[in-house]
């Protein structure tokens, strides 16, 4: 029997990297989703490891302490040793590679073993209804549209969300704790908001050991446990800031102070609190989505009593706090609640078991259906919407001539691709001024308590200057930018009449269109200075 399950976890692992690594072309390499999968993460590597004179051209969270190091050293280790600055487009490639081989193990085989083992705690060792809900979970996780077109990109929130899965695997799962601790810790370590979810969890294992009889002490045995990992951690941490910052600093601190204590996080955009509830985890999972509630609410419901629910269903009231925690705050996004989606897989997977129950084909055919229109998102979304940025910025980066281009367009709306053969782009700044730089005030100079910073929020003194001005007048910002440096490229999106204007300067300054690529298909962005096309020009003397 164990010989078996083995066969099967390898033979199931080999299918998931494989699809994983398979999907890169169809779900992430040829769409843009979000900004921080180069900027917080390959574009930070690259620099470190091929270019450190312009460290200082790094984002600002980079120049000032807010993010750690520790989401970036596989990248940059691949860039320094293995990759050795190629330039190649394996450099754009592996990254993505990387981060796919750890959803496909440390996601989609780490959960379906969890969900195996959870059904046979659940339904009392019932092996055949374990390994059928282990299977279903399985192709669930690995069919869900969104985990496929955001799971396998370079986000901190990728990584904290398979390190979260793995460590549930172990923690929980397994009930070898310091194995699932260390997990939990690196989730942490990559983006610190994994607490929201492990704390609950510790706390829940914490409760479940006091009430175990044939251990009086287990409880403070797992509190001392996780306060030396947590020790060990937090040093070693340090010691990968220092290497990398130079000096001694606290991430982490930096990261609470900005985004939580003084709100700067709502300075990207802000949503309705119900939002991850009502629209968010409802798009990510699609047509898992009413097998997930159910499976949750029928889980919590047949809970005997509150300690068979923290027994049985520890992460799943981990990944509800997670939620809840996270809806307190103004800003939030798709990839934020990565980390739950597994959990959800689970239980969705326990409700579609139990709805074909008695008949395994058309059980198969239910999912398979399911698993099937998942499609349609992971088509649209990972071959054409949003494909502009993305083919404007290769069509820079792998440009015959030294390309020296000017990027027009609002903040980290185009990636941004290490210079490659001569290319080096500018982009607008986004340094939220009143951390940086000085800002309009009774004493001239950057606020930098959290009272300060609110007060600036509430001015408006902490918008993004450099691209304030440029949607004020994008005509008059142009014709001061191309009067000063001749850029031999200009890139922007294409918005209507509003930017005749800008077309117009473009023209007079003798910049021609050389290329042209769709963005938003059907005005699905929420934001509208991002047109429907992305359109490159370039310096007639230069063609």
């Amino acid at each position: 029997m164990q010989s078996s399950i083995v066969v099967l976890v390898l033979a199931c692992t080999a299918f998931a990297v494989s699809t994983r690594l398979l999907l890169i072309p169809l779900a992430t390499a040829n769409t843009f989703f979000d900004p921080d999968e180069t900027y917080q993460a390959t574009l930070v590597a690259q620099t470190h490891a091929c270019d450190t004179a312009k460290l200082n051209l790094l984002p600002w969270e980079w120049r000032n302490h807010v993010r750690s190091y520790a989401h970036i050293l596989p990248f940059y280790t691949y860039f320094k040793y293995i990759s050795e600055c190629s330039g190649s487009i394996f450099d754009e490639l592996a990254p993505r590679a990387m981060q796919s081989t750890l959803t496909a193990t440390a996601g989609d085989v780490a959960v379906a073993l969890y969900a195996y083992r959870h059904a046979k705690r659940v339904y009392e060792r019932d092996e055949a209804r374990a390994r059928t809900v282990a299977q279903t979970t399985f192709v669930c996780h690995l069919t869900c549209w969104f985990i496929a077109y955001c799971g396998q990109r370079t986000y901190s929130s990728a990584a904290e969300a398979s390190f979260t899965t793995l460590g549930v695997l172990l923690f929980d799962g397994m009930r070898a704790r310091v194995a699932g601790l260390v997990c939990a810790a690196l989730a942490c370590a990559v983006r610190p908001t994994a607490a929201l979810f492990w704390m609950p969890v510790g706390i829940a294992a914490m409760v479940h050991e006091a009430h175990d009889a044939s251990s009086p002490y287990a409880a403070a045995k797992l509190a001392a446990t996780a306060g030396a990992v947590a020790l060990c951690a937090l040093t070693l941490l340090a010691c990968v800031d220092k290497a990398f910052y130079g000096r001694w600093t606290f991430p982490m601190l930096e990261f609470v102070r900005f985004n939580v204590v003084s709100g700067g996080a709502r300075l990207y955009g802000t949503h309705p609190w119900h939002w991850y509830v009502s629209q968010a985890i409802p798009a990510q999972l699609f047509t898992y989505v009413p097998f997930a509630v159910v499976g949750a609410w029928r889980a919590l419901r047949s809970s005997r009593s509150w300690e068979a629910a923290i027994s049985h269903h520890a992460p799943l009231l981990g990944a509800l706090a997670y939620v809840v925690a996270m809806s307190l705050q103004p800003h939030k996004e798709l990839r934020f609640v990565l980390p739950v989606l597994p959990i959800l897989c689970v239980y969705a997977a326990h409700a579609l078991c139990r709805g074909s129950t008695g008949s395994r084909s058309r059980g198969a055919l239910l999912v398979g259906t399911l698993a099937a229109l998942q499609l349609v998102p992971l088509l649209f979304f990972g071959t054409y919407h949003q494909r502009g940025p993305i083919q404007a910025s290769r069509y820079l980066a792998w440009h015959s001539k030294p390309v020296h281009a000017l990027w027009l367009a609002p903040c980290h709306s185009a990636p941004q691709f290490f210079p490659t053969r001569g290319m080096h782009a500018r982009f607008l700044d986004c340094t939220p001024s009143p951390w940086f730089t000085p800002t309009p005030g009774s004493n001239g100079t950057s606020p930098t308590h959290p009272t300060e910073w609110r007060q600036a929020l509430h001015d408006g003194t902490s918008k993004m200057t450099e691209e304030r001005r440029f949607f004020a007048n994008s005509s008059r910002f142009a014709r001061a930018c191309l009067g000063d440096i001749s850029y031999t490229h200009v890139a922007t999106f294409e918005r209507g009449e509003e930017e005749e204007g800008l077309l117009r300067a473009l023209r007079d300054y003798d910049y021609e269109l050389v290329g042209r690529w769709p963005n938003d298909a059907f005005g699905l962005l929420d934001d509208d200075r991002r047109g429907l096309w992305v359109s490159v020009w370039e310096k007639k003397k230069c063609l």
